[in-house]
């Protein structure tokens, strides 16, 4: 800042910021006269600029040396100080900023300071509410009313007063901040900078004056001229703070009189008036209009002084004469002296007074014209500083009275905020007074700083509650209702945890029972008492149309038991109007479920959160299916109750039977299958080794392996063939000697490290294997192929394990116990679906191509192995039809027995 004001205050305006305050010639020159009758000098050429350098070089290497030394001190020393100052001024415009921020800060703090209005507020809300709670009638009233509204008046009046004597408060603290001195501090510094850079500058002209006549005087060869001490340049010292030496006299009269002497005090303010006053704008005195402005009086002291370290011009003088002048010009009474004792005595050999030496040289000459030049540098450094230094604490001072004025702008912004806020509060009051019906003050009234807030999110009394009706859902003659459902699925798993299965196999007379209890007809007074536990539908039933519905659920090769869970969705489904999750609604599913494969898993061998499963596209309703159902059958009731949802109520409960009934692992079942499969085909090696070795008396080698193959012999006990498992080509394509034996493919390996199920969660292979059923067992096959398979669109290879696990639903329902005594399995492994699609062993691990898995060779397929069942749905519907009423029972078994109606 200091730079680019320099730079500014270069320019001829400078000049013009203080023209009362214009640098003044100096008067020492003014009477440096020739002594008359003396002989003016002969002119003299000047000294050229090309001459100094000749001159230095005739100098002594001492004397050169001294010159030298002198000019770079004086150098070093004025620009180490000016960086000092220069830092000093930036860390105190970075302090003045801050520090009269801060000041704002901490009023704007003080006028946020709390207060009791809002108490006031709350005492006369909560005794308004507890007045119209007690007295609901009275406030109708007019004399009720016109006492409402005094008190409503009452407290605006004290919160007027308290708002009042807020602001006086806020502003006789104003008050006392800028009474407190901090600005006249801010000026001292300012101030202080201001005399430290005019003493640098005084100080630098004076040793260049100095370093200018050692130089020239050297030159001359006149010798060194005596040193000039630096003239003191102090206008920030007030004399009440200058120490006086005590006058003996004048104690000595004081005892005399018996009164002590006391100094007056100085006149408060007179510091801060010396160096800085506000002219206002109007004369007191005369009554002049004029612009208000600030002078500082020091800042003209501080010139002064400087002016006066300006060295004078002097007449060419020898340096031992030049000091005895000095000493005269000090000394005016010496000088005076000096000349009356010429006067009186004069010597005879002395020559006439002249000021002019006769050995007067151009160098001398030239010493003056550096002088004026250094005179002129000074004098426009000092114009400078005094211009910079005036803008400077202008600047300041104008800084500081518009803060000050704006915090006092505040306080009367605040205070008429205030005031409209109390205003609103009134307004509020008296509207709930006048309001019919009487009304109570349900929102908080908050007074936060001069803002007023209706908080209706925090009520003060409770709202009244809005009725909502409960949801009932529909119940029709012919459909479950999720709680006939639930009831329904609390008796199965009750029969499952009664056998001690943790399966969902469940045995088929256990099933009956339950239908049987359920369908039961009660009596009249029961009836009314409690609410049916199956549709009306099914009341009663007799025990063959049971015995029919449990044979639907009971197939080869699960004989004698009924699949919970198979049951159990099928009565849920049953006259739903939306039916079956068709093909297109599982591909949804699949897409929608593919994202949250967990890491480390494969689809569909994962697991879900019935939150997850809520979120599912299954049992979509866009066409309102469900509404117009529920509009058909509505219940008598005296209010219309709320929408029930059934398609989240119905997935939700088909979320908790598989929690129930969770299944294993698809990876576990399908290894226990092929392990069983393989310890069979094992036992009947064994078995044919022993009836051979007991057979064959021509035997001349022992087998000590009690696992070698042989060939044929299990054949004829019902034993699968060995090559039909690994150990040969069933179709002999290979041209080994079928004689020999073949070796058996390893056992399979126990898988380890698998996910286990979450507490909770749902398995997704379960969930789409039960619900991938069709019309046909193909339908329900290339369906579950496509969902559960390894893409939509099946790829021309498909591998053995997928084929095997959607074929047998591994992974969804358990596996069934081995039907005969000898340990076979009751479903296919691997090998034998191979061997009846007539495909080579090696497709095994290779995998089966997809035209096998369609059409015929499909049928064939769940023909052979007794599937069929399993990917068809069962025919409940037509056991128990949508109509119902007489004769429905003979309708059923006429259906299912495929005679016409």
């Amino acid at each position: 800042e200091a730079s680019e004001a320099a730079d500014a205050e270069a320019r001829p305006e400078s000049a013009e910021a203080a023209p009362d305050e214009a640098v003044p010639a100096p008067a020492a020159d003014a009477g440096r006269t020739p002594t008359p009758g003396a002989e003016e000098p002969a002119e003299l050429p000047p000294v050229e600029l090309c001459e100094l350098p000749k001159k230095i070089e005739d100098l002594e290497e001492t004397l050169f040396k001294l010159l030298l030394a002198e000019w770079q001190g004086t150098e070093k020393e004025f620009m180490k100080d000016s960086r000092e100052l220069f830092a000093w001024h930036s860390a105190h415009l970075a302090d003045f900023r801050s520090g009269l921020h801060g000041l704002q800060r901490r009023f704007v703090e003080f006028l946020q300071r709390p207060d009791d209005k809002q108490s006031q507020i709350d005492d006369f809300v909560q005794k308004f509410n507890a007045f119209s709670e007690e007295y609901p009638d009275m406030r109708k009233q007019d004399k009720t009313k016109e006492e409402l509204h005094q008190q409503v008046d009452d407290i605006h009046g004290r919160l007027e007063t308290e708002i009042n004597d807020d602001r006086q408060t806020s502003l006789d603290h104003l008050d006392e901040i800028e009474k407190s001195g901090w600005v006249e501090a801010q000026v001292d510094v300012v101030a202080s900078q201001v005399q430290h850079a005019v003493q640098m500058e005084a100080k630098r002209y004076h040793a260049a004056c100095q370093l200018l006549g050692d130089f020239y005087f050297s030159a001359m060869g006149s010798g060194l001229p005596a040193p000039r001490e630096v003239p003191t340049i102090n206008a920030l010292t007030t004399e009440e703070h200058k120490e006086e030496v005590p006058d003996p006299k004048a104690k000595a009269k004081a005892k005399a009189k018996g009164k002590t002497a006391e100094e007056e005090p100085p006149e408060a303010g007179s510091k801060g008036d010396k160096k800085r006053k506000y002219v206002e704008a109007k004369d007191e005195e005369t009554g002049e209009e004029k612009v208000g402005h600030w002078e500082f009086p020091f800042l003209q002291d501080l010139m002064s002084q400087a002016q006066k370290a300006i060295w004078p011009l002097e007449e060419c003088v020898a340096p031992a004469n030049a000091e005895k002048a000095t000493e005269l010009d000090a000394d005016p009474k010496a000088k005076a002296k000096a000349k009356a004792k010429g006067k009186a005595s004069p010597t005879p050999d002395a020559a006439p007074s002249t000021k002019f030496a006769p050995q007067l040289s151009p160098l001398y000459i030239d010493f003056q014209q550096a002088l004026i030049a250094e005179r002129v540098t000074y004098t426009h450094r000092l114009a400078t500083l005094h211009n910079w230094a005036y803008r400077r604490l202008v600047a300041l001072s104008i800084s500081a009275s518009e803060a000050f004025s704006q915090c006092r702008d505040w306080v009367l912004l605040r205070r008429q905020k205030q005031l409209d806020a109390v205003e609103g509060l009134v307004d509020i009051l008296k509207e709930h007074i006048e309001s019919d019906p009487p009304m109570l003050l349900g929102a908080r009234l908050t007074l936060e700083g001069a803002h007023l807030h209706q908080h209706h999110n925090v009520r003060l009394q409770p709202p009244t509650p809005e009725i909502i009706p409960p949801s009932v859902e529909a119940a029709a003659p012919c459909r479950w209702t999720i709680q006939q459902l639930d009831g329904l699925f609390e008796m199965v798993s009750g029969v499952a945890r009664a056998i001690g299965d943790a399966s969902s196999l469940v045995p088929v007379r256990s099933v009956q029972s339950v239908f049987a209890r359920l369908t039961q007809d009660l009596s009249d007074d029961i009836e009314r008492k409690e609410q049916p536990r199956v549709p009306s539908f099914w009341r009663p039933c007799r025990e063959d149309r049971l015995i029919q519905l449990s044979s639907l659920f009971e197939y080869a090769p699960c004989g004698g038991t009924v699949d919970c869970v198979e049951l159990l969705l099928h009565i849920g489904l049953l006259h739903s109007p939306l039916g079956w999750p068709s093909r297109t609604d599982l591909l949804e599913v699949r897409a929608a479920l593919e994202d949250r494969v967990p890491k480390g898993a494969s689809w569909p061998d994962f697991y879900i959160s019935p939150e997850d499963l809520e979120t599912l596209p299954l049992f979509s309703d866009p066409n309102g299916k469900e509404a117009d159902f529920a509009q058909k059958n509505a219940p008598s009731t005296t209010s219309a109750p709320s929408t029930f949802d059934r398609a989240r109520a119905q997935l939700q409960w088909i979320g908790r039977v598989l929690q129930r009934f969770a299944a294993p692992a698809q990876q576990m079942e399908s290894w226990a299958l092929e392990a069983a499969a393989h310890d069979f085909l094992v036992r009947g090696q064994e078995e044919g080794e022993r009836i051979a070795e007991q057979l064959n008396d021509m035997r001349s080698t022992s087998s000590n392996s009690p696992r070698s193959p042989t060939e044929g012999l299990g054949l004829g006990l019902g034993l699968p063939d060995p090559k039909a498992l690994g150990a040969a080509d069933p179709l002999g394509d290979d041209d080994e000697d079928d004689s020999k034996p073949r070796p058996l493919p390893p056992r399979p390996e126990m898988p380890r490290n698998l996910p286990g199920r979450p507490a909770g969660g749902i398995s997704v292979r379960q969930l789409l294997a039960y619900l991938c059923v069709g019309a046909t067992p193909e339908e329900g096959f290339a369906t579950a192929l496509a969902v559960l398979g390894p893409g939509p669109k099946l790829p021309s290879t498909v591998p053995t394990a997928a084929v095997q696990a959607v074929l047998l639903q591994l992974g969804a329902r358990p596996l069934p116990p081995g039907q005969s005594g000898d340990g076979r399995p009751a479903l296919p492994s691997r090998a034998q679906i191979c061997e009846e699609l007539g495909l080579h062993f090696s497709t095994v691990t290779s995998g089966i191509p997809a035209s096998s898995l369609s059409g015929a060779a499909a049928a064939g397929l769940l023909e052979k192995f007794g599937l069929s069942r399993r990917h068809c749905r069962a025919q409940v519907e037509k056991l128990f039809p949508h109509s119902g009423g007489k004769g429905a029972a003979q309708k059923a078994k006429r259906a299912l027995s495929g005679e016409p109606s």
